[in-house]
């Protein structure tokens, strides 16, 4: 068994389930001492009050946390900058007081009416520990965190502390004073206060710009918390009301002490599963499916304990609480089967979850509590005990199926084919220090490749270099044949069907022709201007769509200029050029190639941790790469993929077919979940230092361009359609065949089309 697990969970994940798993033994076994220091200490009816006590504790926390913890847990992988997470987590300290002080309200109003509702009056109890209310939903904001960020050692540790402290300080108060039900409560609210605050210190929160983190919080827990909460309401709160109905069922509290003891011996079976969803939470987040061979090894596991659990439960329980306490082995034999099913409904419901699936859960949770709630009202009156231990089962098994079932949906949906729209964008332009004719470098070579394309069924899309054309009409009377060949090529792309979009080179704003070349002021500041000057992108972003829509919309009365790409691909910094196109209603950019790195006199951006290959993003305003959910501009990647080798494929480099095919051979096992290195000078003296390249549909020959999208075409996605999008260079085109290889090749493939960047932006948001 343990070679089987090995084979299918990194050593990493070993380390934690272990110490994860042997923490929460541990836990059980320092549970199990309370139990013991408990009962001993103790009468059967103090016992049964203070697990009546805590009962109502944990209901209230679970009805005013209004879903604030699942959505906590939620969010916590999304920051993996250390100074965001720490602010994040600073936030949440601060929603999560804010909770603990209704708790503490709560409580205190509801001592004045306890005695009214049940018979014994702990009324005093009551209104004493309301202002140390905050330990009992400190479990679940902590956990929620800890798993959330994967920090599973600490977790582990967190586990134990609580327990611990709880039995020393115990040992010492009854060795030295007399122990009551009073200083049992207490103690177990201080020890979990003192554990939450070693945690606390150990996370490092912040407290500074927290304005965007609660917004975040707010925002995520009314469209997918909300609905965990609801699920809640009847699932984990028709569960704790169990312990009351007994109380009120019954003549004292004896009862719901075996019944709360029961269940706590149970526990351990579930844990499992539940290890296992603490562990793979973060990753679930980015897992189509949960791995089915290491689930199946867990059942195993699992239900061989549950036969020897069976079997040693009542001469165990007896040896250590002793007669008093059958009654306690016996339910605890019925009970152990639901808590099997709740583990495993918990580990799918962490699946679900961690993919926003929050309505999902509410269901599931519906159904469990119904279950619950009619389980307690009919099963209780008339069977007791027994019959909350019958409802469990009922209820836990409920909850499986709905969680399973939910699950099995949910990946069906996600793992279908994904349709992939291959966008071929072509950057058309001279060369960027104004050398080579228009005829020769743009409008020759692109009327070639739009005849390919028409003749094979495919669409470009043409990224306008506008730069160069506006340098061209401040000199008319030199210029005014290229002109006409620039506009009526962009008019004949868009009548025939392909698409026109916007392209800029700064460089050519305060050009000049000195008769025989152009001149330019080339440096940095005019590389980088549309990122650094605000005013000068929103002018020329302007000028560049009205432009295009004035030439084209005469040709087609729907066409939209709304997509750009930026020259030499400076997004950075990205705030004032993102919030110009914003401002002047584009919707996408595609400027991005991931792991790409420049740092030269002229040009810098480094993308080394942009969000994705080729999937598109929502770019954060602050920093392009950067995902952020509640932006609604998108980022259309260039497709890039790493290589060793120093790739150049381009027909005057390399024109050696052979060794062309080998070189498609050895990129077309390409991993995309491979980690960039940041290029530095010593890039350009060792030749296999990892480095990124473009996939470049007018430089590479058609074996390497078709084995990169291949390999991306049998790739399943959480979204029915992904645009890819291929750069090229018309100043660079000089092999059509290469092209319609390449295009009749693509077109067997079942789930990749060809889109223009328009039909894909379209097609995207409606997914």
């Amino acid at each position: 068994m343990k070679a089987f697990i090995k084979r299918h969970i990194s050593s990493y994940k070993l380390k934690q389930i272990f110490s994860l798993y042997v923490a929460t033994m541990f836990t059980m076994v320092l549970g199990l001492g309370v139990s013991k220091l408990n009962t001993h200490l103790l009468t059967t009816l103090e016992y049964g009050s203070l697990k009546y006590i805590e009962s109502v504790f944990m209901l209230t926390a679970t009805l005013l946390s209004f879903g604030l913890f699942p959505t906590l847990s939620t969010l916590t992988p999304r920051f993996n900058n250390t100074e965001r997470k720490a602010r994040f987590f600073g936030m949440s300290l601060v929603f999560f007081l804010i909770v603990s002080g209704f708790i503490s309200l709560c409580i205190f109003g509801f001592a004045f009416i306890q005695p009214l509702i049940f018979e014994q009056n702990l009324r005093w109890l009551f209104a004493a520990s309301a202002i140390l209310a905050i330990g009992i939903p400190s479990r679940q904001y902590i956990e929620g965190i800890l798993s959330g960020d994967n920090q599973i050692h600490k977790l582990a540790l967190y586990k134990i502390m609580p327990q611990t402290i709880y039995i020393l300080v115990a040992l010492v108060i009854a060795y030295l004073f007399t122990y009551n039900i009073a200083i049992a409560w207490f103690l177990r609210l201080i020890s979990m206060i003192v554990s939450l605050c070693v945690i606390l210190i150990t996370l490092k929160p912040k407290f500074t710009g927290l304005r965007k983190y609660s917004k975040l919080i707010l925002r995520y827990n009314k469209k997918k918390g909300i609905h965990v909460y609801f699920g809640t309401l009847f699932g984990v709160v028709s569960a704790q009301l169990s312990p009351l109905f007994i109380s009120y069922f019954t003549s004292d509290n004896t009862n719901v002490g075996y019944f709360s003891l029961a269940r706590n011996i149970a526990l351990p079976l579930a844990l499992i599963p539940i290890t296992l969803g603490h562990t793979f939470f973060k990753e679930f987040a980015t897992s189509s499916r949960i791995k089915p061979k290491v689930l199946f090894a867990s059942l195993m596991i699992t239900l061989s304990t549950l036969v020897i659990f069976l079997f040693t439960i009542k001469p165990f329980m007896l040896w250590v609480f002793g007669t008093d306490y059958t009654e306690a082995a016996n339910i605890s034999r019925i009970i152990v089967v639901g808590t099997v099913a709740l583990g495993y409904g918990d580990f799918f419901r962490r699946f679900l979850w961690a993919h926003g699936q929050g309505k999902s859960i509410r269901n599931g949770a519906i159904v469990a509590g119904s279950v619950t709630f009619l389980g307690n009202v009919f099963a209780i009156a008339k069977w007791g005990v027994n019959g909350a231990a019958f409802t469990l089962i009922a209820a836990s098994t409920a909850y499986l199926l709905c969680m399973m079932l939910s699950y099995f949906i949910y990946i069906r949906r996600i793992n279908r084919k994904t349709t992939y729209g291959l966008v071929l964008s072509l950057d058309y332009e001279i060369e960027g220090i104004g050398t080579g004719s228009l005829s020769d470098m743009v409008t020759l070579p692109t009327g070639k490749l739009l005849d390919v394309f028409d003749e094979e069924g495919a669409r470009l899309t043409i990224m306008a270099e506008m730069g160069h054309y506006w340098a061209m009409k401040r000199y008319p009377k030199r210029f005014e044949s290229d002109i006409e060949l620039f506009e009526e090529q962009l008019k004949d792309a868009v009548k025939r069907g392909h698409d026109v979009q916007l392209h800029l080179h700064p460089q050519w704003f305060n050009s000049t022709f000195n008769g025989t070349e152009w001149e330019f002021e080339y440096n940095q500041s005019i590389t980088g201007s549309m990122t650094t000057d605000y005013p000068l992108a929103l002018a020329m972003l302007k000028k560049g769509k009205q432009d295009l829509e004035n030439l084209l919309k005469p040709v087609n009365p729907e066409y939209q200029c709304r997509c750009y790409r930026q020259g030499w691909f400076v997004m950075q910094p990205s705030r004032k050029i993102l919030t110009a196109l914003k401002e002047t209603g584009f919707v996408l950019d595609s400027s991005v190639p991931k792991g790409s790195i420049k740092d030269s006199i002229y040009v810098k951006f480094d993308y080394n941790t942009a969000t994705s290959y080729f999937r598109p993003w929502k770019p954060q305003l602050d920093d392009i790469c950067q995902h952020e959910p509640r932006e609604t501009f998108l980022e259309f990647p260039i497709f890039s993929f790493f290589s060793r080798l120093p790739l150049h494929i381009n027909p005057n480099f390399v024109n050696n077919r052979k060794f062309q095919k080998l070189l498609s051979k050895i990129f077309a096992g390409s991993s995309q979940s491979v980690k960039s290195v940041k290029r530095t000078k010593k890039a350009s003296v060792f030749p296999f230092y990892r480095r990124s390249y473009q996939i470049d549909f007018t430089t590479m020959y058609s074996d390497l361009l078709y084995s990169q999208v291949n390999r991306i075409a049998h790739r399943k996605s959480d979204i029915p359609f992904v645009p890819l999008v291929l750069i090229g260079h018309s100043k660079k085109f000089c092999l059509p065949s290469q092209i319609r290889m390449f295009i009749q090749r693509v077109k067997k493939l079942k789930n990749v089309d060809f889109y223009t960047m328009s039909e894909a932006y379209e097609r995207y948001i409606d997914e």
